[in-house]
């Protein structure tokens, strides 16, 4: 299935910030965290735009954005919402090659979507992709999907019944398609294979899809404290299991 079959049945629109709180958790906790990278005047590059959640938030902030996405309808989408004020270049195109691009052309590079789509030496183009274009002294994120947290949300929110019949262990796998999942060590062998250096590394979402349905009863004050809480402890080894989405930054190597 290719990506745009995929997203005819996924609408990403409606994925960040869509009104209900437990939505909003891995937009804030992201930005929490590409905001402590940025400096006036940053370049910043978006591999897998999607439909603009971070292009248009970051361009919005007066950035100049970069905004790469290969799903035509998603850029379509992001370009209806930029403003004037806005500085968004859009490209379509895969993040496996972007040699278009000029080599250490940014400060900030977002991968915030492409791993959880590609696999073998597809990831490994994408993240060699991010580390030619992002300049020395630059911060380079890249977004994945926790492989042993699908069981629980399956258990729990999808499957009648859950589990049943599986065979657990250390060796457990998933099988790809149309997403692809990385283990917490995973996700760094993977970054640090590629001669990047780990210099972060958070659950974006944490419980949000499995606590959602009472995380949307609570008013803002009640949001705002799990915020503060989750932002705490997110970046503690023991809590990168326990997320959907999980976020490696990374640097070039020294």
């Amino acid at each position: 299935m290719d990506l745009e079959q995929i997203y005819d049945r996924f609408d990403e629109e409606k994925r960040l910030n869509n009104g209900r709180n437990s939505s909003r958790v891995e937009f804030l906790t992201t930005t929490h965290w590409i905001d402590q990278r940025l400096q006036p005047g940053c370049r910043i590059l978006d591999i897998g735009a999607g439909t603009g959640a971070y292009s248009l938030h970051y361009a919005g902030q007066g950035y100049r954005v970069t905004a790469v996405e290969p799903v035509e309808k998603h850029l379509d989408i992001l370009m209806r919402h930029v403003r004037p004020c806005m500085d968004i270049q859009p490209i379509l195109a895969e993040g496996t090659d972007l040699s278009q691009l000029k080599e250490h052309s940014y400060d900030v590079v977002l991968c915030l979507g492409p791993l959880y789509h590609l696999e073998g030496e597809g990831r490994r183009q994408c993240i060699q992709q991010a580390k030619r274009l992002c300049r020395p002294g630059g911060s380079l994120f890249f977004a994945y999907l926790s492989h042993d947290m699908v069981f629980a949300t399956e258990a729990f929110l999808h499957q009648k019944e859950p589990l049943r019949g599986k065979n657990y262990g250390p060796d457990q796998r998933l099988t790809p398609g149309p997403f692809t999942f990385l283990t917490p060590p995973e996700a760094v062998a993977l970054v640090e294979g590629e001669g990047l250096r780990v210099t972060g590394h958070f659950a974006a979402d944490g419980l949000a899809e499995l606590m959602g349905a009472q995380m949307d009863t609570w008013d803002e004050a009640q949001f705002q404290e799990w915020m503060r809480f989750h932002l705490s402890i997110c970046a503690k080894p023991e809590w990168l299991g326990a997320s959907n989405h999980c976020v490696v930054e990374a640097a070039l190597a020294e």
